[in-house]
């Protein structure tokens, strides 16, 4: 696939507000990546543990929010994570960026809570309690 081509999935992945609407596509997408289904039970566990010990450290968050979600596009659009963060970076402002990371670090938050529990009991995420 040519650089072009990754771009074009890149940008049609993006496309829309992905800072309003809970239920777009690559919203919906990266939540799975942080469920593991992309890459397993351990990718699982471990951005679990990792958000419930930084959730109150927004810095630590927004550099975890920002480099898992440049690993899952640049994993979904199969391409290196630095050419997906730079079609990122050159495809919104400053502002809308900083309006993501919020949304995508209080949704990672509000998913690690609800699957704690999981964890707590030492099952996996797939049909537990």
């Amino acid at each position: 696939m040519t650089n072009e081509n990754i771009r074009t999935r890149i940008l049609r992945d993006l496309d829309g507000d992905l800072t309003t609407d809970s239920n777009h596509a690559t919203r919906r997408m990266f939540r799975c990546w942080l469920d593991g289904s992309y890459l397993g039970e351990d990718h699982y566990r471990s951005n679990v543990e990792f958000i419930k010990g930084n959730s109150h450290d927004r810095k630590a968050m927004r550099r975890f929010i920002i480099s898992e979600f440049v690993k899952y596009i640049a994993h979904d659009a199969h391409c290196s994570a630095s050419y997906a963060q730079k079609v990122i970076v050159e495809r919104f402002s400053k502002d809308y960026l900083n309006m993501l990371n919020d949304v995508l670090i209080d949704e990672a938050i509000e998913f690690a809570l609800d699957h704690s529990y999981a964890i707590y009991l030492g099952s996996s995420h797939k049909g537990a309690a």
